[in-house]
């Protein structure tokens, strides 16, 4: 059973701190990707740590924290609260699929008015503009 750990020990550590300096969009969510597939953990610190700039990230960046937000709160539903904030303002994206994606991830984990409400919107808008 082949293990990427045993492979590449410092795999995680080595992508964290690539994704610290990095500045291209794509090269970015790769890394994060790559990071979330090795080190799941790490992958949320950096998530939580970065939150504030997730907007700047690119939309590739976004969906990847989108699919990640899904799994981790499929696996653990108390995680909810580190994603909801980024979740509000993911709905509110220039992108029309990231746009989407925030809306059926926050029906998806949420039943409270106000975030059905929230999805209702952003779900109205992509309508109206598309």
């Amino acid at each position: 059973n082949f293990e990427e750990q045993d492979f590449f020990p410092d795999a995680a550590e080595l992508i964290q701190n690539f994704l610290q300096t990095e500045t291209d969009t794509a090269a970015r969510r790769n890394a994060f990707l790559m990071l979330f597939r090795v080190d799941q953990e790490r992958a949320i610190d950096f998530y939580v740590q970065n939150a504030d700039n997730i907007l700047k990230y690119g939309d590739g960046f976004q969906l990847i924290i989108l699919e990640m937000t899904r799994k981790v709160c499929r696996q653990d539903p108390a995680q909810k609260s580190r994603f909801i904030k980024v979740l509000f303002q993911l709905l509110q994206s220039a992108s029309s699929a990231v746009s989407f994606e925030a809306a059926w991830t926050l029906v998806s984990l949420s039943s409270a008015p106000t975030a059905v409400r929230a999805a209702a919107t952003a779900y109205t808008n992509l309508l109206n503009n598309g």
